[in-house]
């Protein structure tokens, strides 16, 4: 053999038999060993351009083979390196549309780079015993014989030899050093082609190759221990959906043995980056009591420093409160310090001694901190103020300043009588006292009942903090009218102003409000998005009561969303903070209680609900909710005479809004259906009539209305009452039920209901009231003989309520259907205006997106004129624009699911001059289709909805409001290679006149004859409205 070889060896030309004596000649050959390198980064290179478009990828094939060949003995199949797609596959964030007909560059030098190691180390081995022979498979134990004494990996593994105790030290320079382990790569070879993807994926992420682990990890079989390292993997990402979820798997092994210690320790450095310091050391406490050498004494020192530190940050912030009161009440200077550390609280304190000084040496007193402050806001604001205030007349002043003073003190020492006269003199004094008379507004309850007042005293003062104050307040009135949309523009254009001006407390709690302004939207990915950004400011600037404030904001979000793991950390972590709050306790206990029902967790919510204290108030509605759900379970007598007794209680003190005065005979309709099913019955009617009168935003009206529907539904299918059962389904759509060729579907908790109408009208039922877990599997909801009863139909009506709206492959491929949407059919014009068709957006580049196909569409021929919205162009902006004209839309886009961005799927486009790219529900809903278009999203995952219980939301049900007749889309991957003639001729199919849904059969069909697991089956068609009913309150008709 020559070095001539080196170029065919790479290609994989050789036989077995020239491969192997290659193989020895590389071992000697200096000048090979020294191009192999160079030649294998050439061949990424040209891989790279291919993908561009400039050179061909099937003219480097060979070269592509050659990662893989080391690992494939003569006359096995060759296995390349993981997929792209792969490290991705941990989160719940889906990077869709994958490149079929390419691979990336990153993989193919990724895997390059693994051959050239698993080579070198063939040839160490080589050149130590040339004669000696094959060895047999290499024992995994020397994939971590060369692990130094200290560890640089933080997390735990679960491989012993590499799990064993080493103290932690991690290289801190990271620009100059590697925090990557010494990980010995010599039986790798032997490992991978026994497939002990685990093993692998440890190995690599000891050697610092995370994308590389996860993507062995994913491939490894589900258990326990493979759980565990996927989540250290993920806590060495800076996503926060990488450690929620890394959490979740860790809570699922630990609920099957708590004393799996790392899973216990990843768990504890889980809590520790999310921010959640106490939960933390709670967590490494159970670390210690599992005693395993080292860790345990390393858990212990841990939990010490995370509760000091964290222990300290609230001291510090108290006693700058203290200092702060000191500094109104005697003039006592500031520690050194205290405005650095806490500028927020020190500020807000600064001008309560402004308005408290009784002199005017006092006053002046406080120019030192004056000038600190505006040092480090910047400007003069506060040094201005002290100098305007000086001139004032004190023989005037004075004697308010110390009513003011008591007042700061103590507000309820003095009466309401009383306040109203100081104010009265307030008013009375005019400017000598306008600084005054606003603080007074501020800290006493009378900001809201003189807001104008309030806002012309705050933009008086030219002062942004005050002019964030007059904005907050508005914005206050505002959620309590319920209008949270005006709400947010406000507070939107209140903290952009703040944060110009860098007055971070007044900005978190501008933020504060508009999370909860935003959740009252139940638009939960933007609210926790808001919430985030307000604790990381709050804790930079040592904002503890802040910090409190957005957990607790947070701890909510994450309930409604159903995150049971994270509201579970989140709600230790508040019980931690403040372990004498009884409303904490109370609220923390019970949010648990509401998630494991939803789990039907039935021992955990009844545990949960007994450590929830009363608090010497009437029973709360949660309360009422997990003791109304009980009973369907293993309630007892005393626990429904419980929940009726506190919703009379409640309904007596009159505190209860109108939606939750729904709420309220939700629940008791519900525990009384067992025993008195008329009066329940009738309560049930009457929450939803309640419900539907109050604005659709309001989340607990929508709550209310969607409970009682589904008590109807499910006691009518209990009863086997099956014509009843689905005008119900129907009727809560605002429709009558089809005569024939109809599924309607309905799954809650631990019952599911199918009722079929077939072609000849009867009606046919699938009932199940003992379901042990909320999961479903779509593919076997409607039986066989409910498929069977369906297969003549021209095309099937599917009446889903949520979970199961959204999920493909009901009904079997050859079966045309459609999922019916809530609401009136679109009222635009149908006429024929424009084609549009969004492609080839250009995604920014942070999210490492391949390329799409470039979108070869036959011409249109007989359809409307084509407006092509393509590159930087296609920005959410334009395309929305375009679409309100347009009667066919087809978005030939990535598709993600991102549960920071959205709790549905969204498109991904090419960011507006803001830098928006995504294009979500909540936006499109806000549109107007003028033509009720036929929309087709060529996009992975664009039919995944919201996990709500409550309401379907998701892509398609934001296009049908807008008003689009039929939408096409799969919960699945799309194929970029077949997409866009797929859709063309579905598309062709709806213009000769076919309905949607039975284009889309046809053309499914079609394919499926060539290739029966292909990804069409997946695709789905949502058409909203149907056959209005003419009264939706005559609810006593069924």
């Amino acid at each position: 053999m020559t070095c001539d070889q080196l170029h065919a060896f790479i290609d994989g030309q050789l036989d077995a038999t020239e491969k192997e004596a290659f193989r020895a000649h590389l071992a000697d050959c200096a000048d090979c060993q020294r191009d192999l390198p160079r030649i294998m980064s050439l061949v990424a290179l040209v891989e790279t351009a291919g993908e561009d478009g400039g050179v061909s990828a099937s003219k480097i094939a060979p070269h592509a083979r050659m990662a893989a060949m080391y690992h494939a003995a003569p006359g096995e199949p060759v296995v390349g390196p993981p997929s792209r797609a792969a490290p991705h596959a941990l989160r719940e964030r889906h990077r869709t549309r994958p490149r079929w007909r390419s691979r990336r560059a990153a993989a193919l030098a990724t895997a390059a780079l693994l051959a050239l190691v698993l080579l070198l180390h063939q040839i160490v081995e080589r050149s130590k015993d040339s004669g000696r022979a094959d060895q047999g498979p290499s024992d995994r134990s020397t994939l971590f014989a060369q692990l130094a004494l200290e560890r640089k990996l933080e997390a735990r593994v679960t491989v012993p030899d590499a799990d064993r105790y080493r103290p932690y030290n991690t290289v801190r320079s990271g620009a100059t050093q590697s925090n990557a382990e010494s990980v010995s790569f010599a039986g790798l070879a032997e490992l991978e082609r026994r497939g002990e993807w685990h093993t692998i994926g440890v190995a690599s992420l000891l050697a610092g190759n995370r994308e590389q682990a996860v993507a062995y990890l994913a491939r490894a079989p589900r258990a326990p221990n493979v759980d565990v390292d996927r989540a250290a993997a993920l806590l060495t990402s800076s996503n926060d959906q990488d450690l929620e979820q890394a959490l979740e798997l860790l809570d699922g092994v630990l609920a099957v043995n708590p004393r799996n210690g790392p899973a216990a320790w990843n768990r504890a450095l889980v809590l520790t980056r999310l921010g959640l310091p106490f939960s933390a050391a709670r967590a490494f406490d159970h670390v210690a009591t599992v005693a395993e050498p080292g860790w345990s004494d390393e858990a212990r020192m841990r939990a010490t420093e995370l509760r000091a530190s964290t222990t300290k940050a609230e001291k510090s912030w108290h006693d700058a409160w203290a200092a702060g009161q000191r500094l109104i009440t005697t003039g006592e200077p500031l520690p050194a310090g205290a405005i650095r550390a806490h500028p927020g609280v020190i500020r807000l304190r600064f001008y309560d001694a402004v308005r408290a000084a009784p002199t005017v040496e006092r006053l002046l007193a406080l120019r030192p901190v004056a000038s600190e402050l505006d040092a480090t806001y910047g400007g003069s604001v506060l040094t201005s103020l002290i100098a305007r205030i000086a001139r004032s007349h004190f023989a005037v002043r004075a004697p308010l300043a110390a009513t003011y003073a008591r007042l700061i003190v103590d507000a309820n020492r003095i009466d309401r009588g009383e306040r109203e006269r100081f104010l009265a003199a307030l008013r009375r004094a005019g400017d000598q006292a306008e600084d005054i008379l606003l603080g007074t507004l501020i800290i006493t309850d009378e900001a809201q009942h003189s807001l104008a007042e309030l806002q012309r005293l705050a933009e008086a003062t030219r002062d942004p903090w005050f002019v964030a104050f007059g904005a907050h307040e508005q914005a206050k009135r505002d959620v309590a009218a319920a209008d949270y949309l005006g709400a947010e523009s406000r507070l939107i254009d209140a903290i952009d102003v703040a944060r110009v001006a860098r007055v971070a407390y007044r900005t978190e709690l501008l933020e504060l409000e508009l999370a909860n302004a935003l959740f009252r939207l139940h638009r939960l990915p933007e609210a926790r998005s808001v919430a985030l950004e307000a604790l990381r400011r709050a804790r930079s600037g040592g904002e503890w009561l802040h910090e409190n404030a957005a957990l607790e904001m947070l701890s909510e979000v994450a309930r409604h969303r159903h995150e049971i793991s994270l509201t579970r950390a989140l709600i230790g972590e508040l019980l931690e903070r403040h372990p004498d709050s009884c409303e904490i306790k109370k609220e923390g206990h019970l949010a648990l209680a509401n998630l494991n029902m939803l789990r039907l967790e039935i021992d955990s919510a009844r545990r949960e609900l007994a450590l929830a204290p009363t608090c010497e108030q009437p029973l709360e509605l949660q309360a009422a909710l997990v003791l109304a759900d009980l009973q369907r379970f293993s309630g007892t007598p005393q626990e429904a005479a419980q929940a009726k007794a506190g919703l009379d209680a409640r309904r007596a003190a009159g505190t209860l809004t109108s939606a939750e005065r729904a709420l309220a005979d939700e629940i008791e309709g519900r525990l009384l259906l067992g025993s008195d099913r008329a009066r329940g019955e009738a309560l049930l009617r009457s929450a939803i009539q309640q419900a539907e009168a109050i604005d659709t935003r309001d989340q607990v009206a929508a709550k209310a209305r969607a409970y009682a529907y589904s008590a109807l539904i499910m006691e009518a299918g209990r009863r086997s009452e099956t014509e009843r059962a689905l005008a119900l389904i129907a009727d809560e759509m605002g429709s009558v039920p089809p005569e024939r060729c109809a599924v309607g579907i309905a799954k809650a908790d631990e019952w599911e209901l199918v009722v079929a109408r077939s072609t000849d009208g009867r009606l046919l039922r699938h009932f199940e009231a003992a379901l042990t877990s909320p999961v479903f599997d779509a593919t076997a909801l409607v039986s066989d003989s409910l498929r069977q009863a369906l297969i003549d139909c021209p095309v099937v009506k599917v009446l889903a309520r949520p979970p199961v709206l959204g999920a493909s492959r009901l009904l079997p491929p050859q079966i045309a259907w459609s999922y019916a949407l809530r609401g009136p059919a679109p009222a635009g014009e149908t006429t024929a205006s424009s084609s549009l068709i969004v492609s080839d957006v250009v995604p920014p580049a942070h999210l490492g997106l391949a390329p799409l196909a470039v979108s070869i569409v036959a011409a249109d021929g007989d359809g409307p004129p084509r407006v092509s919205l393509s590159g930087p162009l296609a920005t959410p902006a334009r395309v929305l624009d375009a679409a309100e004209r347009a009667s066919e839309i087809e978005l030939d886009v990535h598709g993600f699911v991102d549960l920071g961005v959205s709790d549905a799927s969204y498109l991904v486009l090419s960011p507006d001059s803001d830098g928006r790219y995504a294009l979500t529900a909540a936006e499109i809903a806000k549109s107007r289709l003028q033509h009720a278009p036929l929309v087709i999203l060529a996009a992975c995952h664009a039919a995944t909805t919201a996990p709500y219980l409550h309401e379907a939301w998701g892509l398609p049900i934001a296009f049908a409001r807008a008003g689009a007749r039929a939408i096409v889309a799969t919960p699945g991957v799309v194929d970029d290679a077949q997409a866009s003639a797929f859709f063309a001729v579905v598309r062709a199919r709806v213009r000769r006149g076919q309905p949607p849904a039975a284009a889309l059969r046809d053309e499914r069909m079609d394919r499926l004859r060539t290739s029966p697991e292909s990804w069409v089956r997946d695709v789905i068609v949502f058409e909203p409205g149907g056959e209005l009913r003419a009264d939706h309150r005559n609810l006593d008709s069924h």
